[in-house]
């Protein structure tokens, strides 16, 4: 108890007993004076009593009297049993007193357990707390749940399309806590742990059903709340569709292998669940013929497959159709018919169509034949049963293609190739390849040509190939004006005026594509770059004026026809910037009544430009018949080594003698030499020398007989090594020769 004294000056000090009770104070009241009073004290609440009702908690108490003075109020405070800590009940607190009158409150109690119950008088700043009260038993609340579905039907399998709505709801106050278990009969459907309010059934849970499934929620309860269940909700799950899709593989099969095809269905549930029921059978029908096939659960449904029996169906033009339809069962519905596109087609038994083969070339580079077969199923294996095929050819085994370089050293060979097709039917065909001798080029050369000549013509022969020969040029070019005929192999043509000397290749295939090569080098001997001429009569000199002016380093080449009476020879010749002429081929001797024929030649210093002019003078009689110069290209010099020069002179000769007989025949040491050839005919000769007799070409005459007795060739040649000089007088008389062979450059 606390005592305290109040003094106050001019104050009456006034004492107030209360009641005995644990709180005591000093009250006072304006006056003045001095002096002392009693103490009184504010009395504790009494009696008080706690009885509960599920969560719900009685309290009462014995209240104190109230003052005169001031308000009075209660606040009543909660402590769990055997230890805790108080708290504030009844929704009061030292700042939220309870009125005085009634003397009772309800608690809400969250948590079940025991508890004791005390009342604190509250007055002014005096307070008074009563005794405990009794122990009191709080026990789990009660709660209510609730169940709703999003949907009251779904086909089964899509039961995780419902989604489950559930609540729990206390009787008073706080929060459940555990699980609801959403159940039809025995059978769980989702469970929801609190405090989350949905859930969502599980797939494939239930069957389909005629009727409706009651679907019910029930919570467990905790220790502060008490288990409850909902009212049921009904929810009906019907059949789910399905669809059949039917397969052939392969869709084409040969007779009697119809065992090899596998017929296949696949049924595919809406809602991806597997086959419910394992071992389900569907009937797969193929044409006139079925098989049954049973379905593996898997997926999003089931499978199957069967094959259909051995020579089942006869050979058919258009697809057999494959049919198969699901028929359902307590969950699924029945599926509709299904059709494989395209079918299923039977094919006859393979046959090697192919009945002979192109023969080959030794060494032909592009051998190739396919061999053919129809019927049986694609793709066809190609294989040599028996024989073997020309050395270097092979069989493709995919394409039934025979290729390859064929040996120099195969040989017709026979043989037996197989196609085997997809199934393993086969066919079979004997055939043979004839292997022909390789082509070959048998002409070792070719012919020389000269600048616009006329009239060239060189066949070319080869030996062996086969078939038909076909030529062409595959390498270099032919002189210009000539070509080679691919049918014949002749090479022909007007020789061009500028052609030049060429090497080519000449190539010669066979029917079979085979080929052989030969080079040839094709020599054009060129003709004079200028020439002119001149006749006289009983003069001792003559002048020859060439068109232009001699270039350097070309030949002049200079043929000269007289009378003879007695040592009338070229004394000199002048002109063209030549400082030496030399003989080529002069007469040995002449007679009073014969004739002087002779060849001089020289070369133009090389960078020269010389005059045109060239002059000729006679040492003896004055009687010059003839003189030609003419002016060539690349002429290397005078040929020493060409044998039986002809010198005849004076030599009687009769219509269609040649100048030179068979028994002196002229020979170059090359083929295309340059050869020059003058003649004079003496004793009043008037016709013009024949042309050409044989492979020696004259080429032109100078002038005209009726003015002198001879004619020089400006230039001959020969096709081969070997000249024939045939040309001839064909008249009879007096006449003189000679002729001269002049090597010729690149």
């Amino acid at each position: 108890m606390k005592q305290r004294s109040l003094l106050m000056s001019g104050m009456v000090t006034i004492a107030l007993v209360i009641t005995s009770t644990v709180a005591w104070a000093y009250l006072t009241a304006p006056a003045s004076g001095h002096g002392s009073g009693t103490v009184a004290r504010l009395a504790s609440p009494s009696g008080v009593a706690a009885n509960a009702n599920g969560h719900a908690v009685a309290v009462t108490w014995t209240g104190v009297d109230a003052p005169t003075l001031g308000s009075l109020g209660y606040f009543v405070t909660r402590t769990q049993t055997p230890s805790g800590t108080p708290s504030a009940a009844c929704e009061s607190s030292p700042t939220s007193l309870l009125s005085a009158m009634p003397l009772s409150c309800t608690d809400d109690v969250g948590s079940a357990g025991t508890y004791t119950y005390t009342v604190v008088a509250s007055y002014a700043t005096w307070t008074a707390t009563s005794s405990p009260s009794a122990p009191v038993i709080v026990g789990q609340a009660e709660t209510t749940t609730s169940l709703s579905l999003s949907t009251a039907s779904v086909a089964y399998g899509n039961e995780d399309a419902v989604t489950v709505t559930s609540s729990v709801l206390p009787q008073f106050t706080g929060t459940p806590t555990g699980t609801v278990a959403v159940t039809t009969g025995p059978t769980p459907v989702c469970t929801i742990t609190l405090p989350a309010t949905t859930c969502t059934t599980s797939a494939v849970l239930l069957a389909a059903s005629a009727s409706s499934y009651p679907v019910l929620a029930t919570y467990s309860g905790d220790a502060n709340f008490l288990g409850s269940t909902s009212t049921s909700s009904s929810l009906t799950v019907t059949t789910d569709p399905t669809t059949a899709v039917a397969s052939v593989a392969p869709s084409m099969v040969t007779y009697g292998y119809e065992h090899a095809v596998t017929v296949s269905v696949t049924v595919t549930t809406s809602h991806h669940e597997i086959i419910p029921v394992a071992g389900e059978q569907i009937s797969i029908t193929v044409g006139s013929t079925s098989c049954t096939a049973t379905l593996v659960p898997g997926g999003q449904g089931g499978s199957g497959s069967c094959a259909i029996a051995n020579t089942a169906l006869a050979v058919s033009a258009s697809p057999y159709a494959v049919l198969a339809a699901y028929g359902g069962d307590a969950d699924l519905a029945a599926s509709s018919l299904a059709t494989a596109s395209p079918g299923l087609t039977v094919v006859t038994t393979p046959t090697v169509t192919t009945a002979s083969l192109a023969g080959a070339t030794r060494t032909e580079t592009g051998y190739s034949q396919t061999l053919h077969a129809v019927g049986g199923s694609t793709p066809f294996t190609w294989t040599i049963t028996s024989g073997s095929l020309p050395a270097g050819l092979t069989l493709d085994a995919s394409t039934g293609s025979i290729t390859g370089t064929v040996d120099p050293a195969a040989t017709t060979q026979t043989f037996t190739a197989q196609a085997t097709d997809a199934f393993g039917a086969n066919a079979t065909a004997t055939l043979t390849i004839t292997v022909a001798a390789a082509p070959s080029i048998t002409t070792s050369s070719l012919a020389t040509a000269t600048q616009t000549e006329s009239a060239y013509s060189q066949t070319l022969v080869a030996s062996g190939g086969s078939g038909s020969l076909t030529w062409s040029i595959s390498a270099g070019s032919l002189p210009s004006g000539l070509s080679l005929a691919s049918a014949t192999g002749i090479i022909s043509g007007a020789v061009g005026s500028s052609a030049t000397s060429a090497t080519v290749t000449v190539a010669v295939s066979d029917g079979n594509g085979a080929i052989a090569t030969r080079s040839f080098s094709l020599t054009v001997v060129t003709l004079p770059v200028q020439q002119a001429g001149s006749v006289g009569s009983a003069v001792s000199s003559v002048s020859v004026t060439l068109p232009n002016a001699v270039a350097g380093g070309d030949a002049l080449i200079l043929t000269f026809a007289s009378t003879c009476t007695g040592g009338a020879h070229v004394s000199g010749v002048t002109g063209g910037g030549v400082t030496i002429w030399s003989p080529a081929e002069v007469s040995a001797s002449c007679t009073s009544a014969g004739g002087d024929a002779e060849i001089w030649y020289g070369t133009s210093p090389s960078g020269s430009g010389a005059s045109p002019v060239i002059d000729v003078t006679l040492t003896g009689a004055t009687d010059i018949r003839m003189a030609t110069v003419s002016e060539y290209g690349g002429v290397s010099g005078l040929d020493p080594s060409a044998s039986s020069r002809s010198t005849k002179t004076g030599t009687t000769s009769t219509s269609g003698v040649p100048i030179c007989p068979s028994a002196c025949i002229v020979t170059p040491s090359h083929a295309g030499e340059l050869v020059i050839a003058t003649a004079y005919a003496a004793g009043g000769n008037t016709t013009q020398p024949a042309a050409t007799n044989g492979p020696t070409n004259l080429v032109e005459q100078a002038g005209s007989d009726t003015y002198y007795r001879g004619y020089g060739s400006y230039r001959l040649y020969s096709r081969s090594t070997s000249l024939l000089t045939t040309w001839a007088m064909p008249n009879s008389g007096i006449w003189a020769e000679s002729i001269a062979f002049f090597t010729m450059g690149a």
